[in-house]
């Protein structure tokens, strides 16, 4: 998982510079932080927020209308649907957001019935 990191760069003219870099791990920020800033002497990391999480939410379509013949009212349907969707190649991050269940039980549908 990554993380982003809080560094301080030295240029060696007494005016650090601070920044935030994501990377996985400190050595990695510092590396990362070198990059970013050409001439930098020194890299400090100074803090970490775990809480970092790249993967946005997957947007689902309003054109995508999976089981527009099925009452999404009963788990049998809802089932139906989430199978004929990963079948069609959707992700289970799509599915789950399309469906409004948790991303655990479409993975478990997916194993249970698919």
């Amino acid at each position: 998982m990554e993380k982003s990191y809080k560094v301080r760069i030295s240029f060696g003219d007494g005016n650090p510079l601070e920044d935030t870099v994501v990377a996985k791990s400190g050595m990695l920020a510092q590396d990362v932080a070198l990059r970013l800033h050409p001439g930098a002497r020194n890299v400090h990391v100074i803090g970490v927020d775990n809480r970092y999480d790249r993967e946005k939410p997957v947007p689902v379509e309003p054109a995508l209308r999976y089981g527009s013949n099925l009452d999404l009212s009963t788990k049998e349907s809802m089932i139906q649907c989430c199978i004929q969707m990963r079948n069609e190649g959707k992700s289970q991050r799509a599915i789950a957001a399309h469906l409004g269940l948790a991303k655990s039980t479409v993975a478990r549908w997916i194993k249970q019935y698919g």
